[in-house]
């Protein structure tokens, strides 16, 4: 047998094992109930996706195109074996080459396999350009302005910076992007103009280098882009010292009385990036670390009201919040217009409905004791900053 054929042999076998393993990986997940298969060929892939449906044939639709268009973008979905094919070709991405193409290629495996998203890396390094000096001066103006605003309703304004992974961890920043690195970061130039301005301020991004400083027990889990449950923790107490400083009124309190290491992590805020990588076997062999909490203080009755508008690092104060219940109610607006959700309340989050709005303003932020804006370390362009300032300047 030539050279040739023999080649031509092992390229049909290479192709009818590709072909058919999805349906034996299948057929043995029936027989044996093997739940290392389950997650690999029953479990769904991560992210968010929009469905496409099977298209209407017509005639016209089919001589334009349309119709093999709208039938290819169903079939990508469809084919059988999709999500195994899918995940075992990331699979072999990230254990030979250390990459990911999932969630558009923003998944970065740094040093240690410690994964990051690609925005908070290129914010750290400078590859985006840095806030010019006058948009940050016009931006602090205005939250000074809000803040004063907010005083003549007798309300309390907070900003709150939450942290960045890579400007927490940036030993493990892969040293292609460290190479890039040049100069401060607009967090550096702008949280001394906030101080300056003598705004209140919880500036988180300098309690996780504290933190990290200071034990050694993660401040970011391994595989998510998020701040752990300990450090949320953390930030949760501070938040609530800092709101009676401010008020002068007794709240009921939480304290850790011990840290639990869960050496396979179980939350999904703790493991975002590694689902998101859609993987046939998840790296999901590091410590995460989880408080275990007690209420204090209880004979202080709950009794004001609490405004968050932010982002995705305020969903585990969120969580806090609900469980140990500090204020007579807490409102959370999702990046201010995506998403409202009160507490308590057995509800789910409400996504119709318009911040934007006087009335809104009337019925609700101005009924709150403090109202708190989270802009993450590397966000000071964020959309829901600058929204809510405006809405501020135009209803206070």
């Amino acid at each position: 047998m030539s050279t040739k054929s023999r080649i031509n042999i092992v390229i049909l076998v290479i192709i009818a094992i590709v072909i058919t393993l999805p349906s034996m990986l299948l057929v043995t997940y029936k027989v044996t109930n093997c739940k290392f298969l389950k997650r690999a060929v029953v479990a769904k892939l991560s992210g968010v996706f929009v469905k496409q449906e099977f298209p209407v044939f017509s005639l016209d639709y089919f001589q334009i195109g349309e119709f093999q268009k709208s039938f290819e973008k169903w079939f990508e979905q469809n084919f059988g074996g999709r999500e195994v094919l899918i995940r075992l070709n990331n699979q072999v991405y990230y254990q030979l080459f250390k990459k990911s193409y999932q969630y558009s290629g923003n998944i970065i495996i740094g040093k240690e396999n410690q994964l990051f998203e690609k925005g908070y890396i290129d914010d750290y390094v400078n590859i985006n350009s840095m806030m010019p000096k006058e948009e940050q001066n016009d931006l602090i103006g205005k939250m000074s302005k809000v803040s004063n605003l907010f005083k003549r309703h007798d309300i309390q304004f907070i900003l709150m910076i939450t942290p960045s992974k890579a400007y927490t961890y940036p030993e493990y920043i892969p040293d292609c992007y460290r190479k890039l690195k040049k100069g401060t970061t607009t967090y550096d130039e702008i949280i001394q103009l906030i101080k300056a301005e003598k705004l209140v301020v919880l500036d988180y991004q300098k309690m996780a280098l504290d933190c990290k400083k200071n034990s050694s027990l993660p401040v970011f889990p391994r595989g998510g882009t998020h701040w752990s449950y300990l450090t949320a923790c953390y930030a949760t107490i501070d938040l609530i010292d800092l709101i009676e400083k401010i008020t002068m009124v007794k709240l009921p309190k939480i304290k850790i009385e011990r840290v639990i290491l869960n050496k396979k992590p179980s939350r999904k805020i703790d493991t975002d990036l590694v689902l998101l990588m859609n993987l046939f076997v998840k790296p999901l062999d590091y410590v995460v670390p989880i408080p275990e909490i007690k209420m204090y203080n209880t004979n202080s009755k709950p009794s004001m009201k609490l405004s968050i508008v932010g982002g995705s690092f305020t969903s585990q104060l969120l969580e806090y919040l609900k469980k140990y219940p500090m204020f007579a109610s807490v409102e959370r607006y999702y990046y201010y217009i995506l998403e409202y959700k009160k507490v308590p309340s057995s509800g789910k989050p409400i996504k119709t409905f318009n911040p934007r709005d006087e009335q809104w303003w009337k019925d609700h932020i101005l009924k709150s004791n403090v109202v708190v804006l989270e802009i993450n370390q590397c966000n000071f362009y964020g959309n829901h900053v600058k929204c809510f300032l405006e809405d501020a300047l135009m209803y206070l």
